[in-house]
């Protein structure tokens, strides 16, 4: 099948996440369509799914109080109630501090710097047992620098997941995947 015909069939592609279905509508080759970040803030997290144990619906709780109230809010005060005091960062961006926890609020506070204003904004979750997976992206204006970039003004979004584990209601390890690439576009983009 020529390429064309494959991207033509894959106009809308279905993902099931935990009961809830979300439509993709793919369009042409880099359509905007695809993007989460076009368009308004999606209007909320899908409920949990009925089989979701009270253990999963509480390490999700956990994710999303720091995204809130950590990353959000910049409210570093919950950092020692949801972050082990050994939590692992499997990030190589992530900032190196005289702890993990301290760390991860250093990286919060240059990531803030550059991007003023910020918002996350949870897409969707997955999780089994002690591991939560969450789809984000994040609206900001670049108002100081970033990377090298001194600051443009302009308004980007940038998109992500993070890979939880949590234990005793704690995050214990985590991953993050961010599409650096696209904001780097976004910023230098004339």
């Amino acid at each position: 099948m020529p390429i064309q015909e494959a991207i033509v069939t894959i106009q809308e592609a279905i993902v099931m996440l935990r009961g809830s279905i979300v439509v993709l509508a793919l369009g042409a080759c880099g359509a905007a369509a695809a993007n989460p970040c076009v368009g308004p803030p999606p209007l909320g997290v899908p409920a949990a799914h009925s089989s979701q144990t009270a253990a999963e619906a509480s390490n999700r709780e956990v994710v999303n109080e720091l995204i809130e109230q950590a990353i959000n809010r910049q409210n570093f005060d919950v950092v020692d109630r949801l972050l082990a005091d050994d939590i692992v960062e499997h990030d190589e961006h992530q900032a190196k501090g005289v702890s993990p926890k301290q760390a991860f609020i250093d990286s919060v506070r240059g990531f803030r710097r550059a991007f003023p204003g910020g918002r996350m904004y949870v897409d969707g979750q997955v999780t089994q047992g002690d591991i939560v997976v969450t789809r984000w992206h994040s609206r900001a204006t670049h108002g100081g620098e970033f990377m090298g970039i001194p600051a443009t003004g302009k308004a980007i979004c940038m998109t992500g997941m993070f890979y939880d584990r949590l234990d005793g209601g704690k995050l214990k390890e985590t991953w993050a995947v961010l599409d650096l690439f696209g904001l780097m576009q976004q910023l230098r983009a004339k």
